[in-house]
């Protein structure tokens, strides 16, 4: 019978020899479902998915899955959701090199983490070298499976996008609820050399101060009332807190990591701006200056401008704001990971930090892991997550999914 394509293409890359001679032909993995009616998630288990073929790209045991919310939703959108049907789930994982190109600059038995180009929640995934970094012995496959997205957003924002340096004045506006790139930015900000300060909610102050905040604006120390959120709150609290007509008070980079579309912080802070939008210049180049406003939210009107700029590569975002909604995967990640990566090595950088509650963090590892997998396929089966999740990729997953 005629040879498949996997038998007739042959292996010229460099190969994990501890393993067989080729990698097998499929793999488990959960995948996007939308006619999937037995749980709320639109995803479902697949026993026999093609596993990645070894070609021109880098193959990866993968060790650890990190989930988003994005990751969680993104299936059910109106017509985009379509296009993610039986598509692997998730982006971010940590594990192993099983096979890289000869030109590679990975060899087998490497640990890496980062992005994966064929979807991350599987046995194996394919990536591309520029979407991985090398783990560090101190980070483990959890941990690092935190950080891709959530910690490379975070460090563009701030560094690539806001052109923050050391000594800078950098205000972060956490919100009503610390998430993962806010949690990562307080970190990364002062790995950088700035000074920081964050707006957030009293349940919240200890936690920010344990990043590293040199300052903590926290007026709401209250439950949240049936008829007003913690961001409308705060969003009635700035003027009071933030206004100074001090040069030293004001900010080369307020970074907006807040996801409540409701509230728009923009307006009530761009005078705290060292330089303000009414008198920003613009360099050589259509360049704005370093002042800026970043936002991972924005109205219907700038993410128009962003999609227009990202497009046609010309300055069209307003003076002094950018929107930077999802990490960019552009030549520049895995030196951005690889900063990660050195950040935690040095102690700067704690990718478990504890209170951010719309991070539900389930770790699948040691004695626990069994328990810890149910619960995190039950929280995903509900549908109802809104927060990350971090799986270990082991038998005891695959076994409690497809029960």
């Amino acid at each position: 019978s005629p040879l498949s394509k996997r038998e007739q293409t042959p292996n010229r890359g460099k190969l994990n020899q501890t393993m067989s001679s080729d990698l097998p032909r499929t793999m488990r993995a959960v995948v996007y479902d939308r006619d999937n009616r037995v749980t709320d998630s639109a995803m479902g288990f697949c026993a026999e998915q093609l596993t990645p073929f070894p070609k021109n790209k880098i193959i990866v045991k993968v060790c650890a899955v990190g989930l988003t919310p994005h990751d969680f939703s993104v299936a059910k959108v109106p017509i985009l959701g379509m296009s993610y049907d039986h598509k692997i789930v998730g982006t971010d994982i940590s594990g192993e090199v099983v096979y890289a190109p000869a030109n590679s600059k990975f060899n087998p038995g490497d640990e890496v983490f980062g992005f994966a180009s064929s979807g991350a929640w599987a046995e194996y995934a394919e990536t591309e070298e520029h979407m991985v970094a090398k783990k560090t012995a101190s980070l483990s496959h959890i941990g690092a499976a935190l950080l891709p997205t959530a910690g490379v957003t975070a460090l563009q924002c701030l560094r690539d996008v806001g052109k923050v340096k050391q000594n800078d004045n950098v205000l972060i506006l956490l919100g009503g609820s610390i998430n993962a790139c806010g949690g990562f930015a307080v970190q990364i900000a002062k790995a950088l050399g700035c000074r920081v300060t964050c707006v957030c909610a009293g349940k919240d102050l200890e936690v920010v101060r344990g990043l590293g905040a040199d300052k903590v604006h926290a007026p709401w120390h209250v439950g949240v009332s049936r008829t007003s959120s913690v961001d409308s709150v705060l969003q009635s609290e700035l003027p009071r807190i933030l206004t100074s007509d001090e040069e030293d008070d004001k900010f080369d980079c307020i970074f907006d990591t807040t996801s409540a579309k409701e509230v728009n912080y923009e307006p009530l802070t761009r005078n705290l701006l060292r330089h303000a939008p009414s008198n920003m210049p613009r360099a050589k180049g259509g360049v704005a200056s370093p002042s800026l406003y970043v936002a991972l939210q924005s109205g219907t009107m700038d993410a128009v401008k962003s999609f227009i700029e990202k497009t046609l590569q010309l300055p069209f975002q307003r003076t002094h704001f950018r929107l930077h909604s999802e990490c960019q995967l552009n030549a520049g990640v895995g030196e951005g990971l690889a900063w990660l990566a050195r950040a935690v090595e040095e102690g700067k950088l704690n990718v478990a930090f504890d209170g951010a509650s719309q991070d539900q963090r389930l770790e699948c590892g040691g004695e626990r892991m069994e328990a810890h997998a149910r619960a995190a396929l039950a929280l995903l089966r509900s549908g109802t997550s809104d927060g990350r999740l971090v799986l270990g990729a082991s038998t005891v997953i695959w076994n409690a999914w497809s029960e």
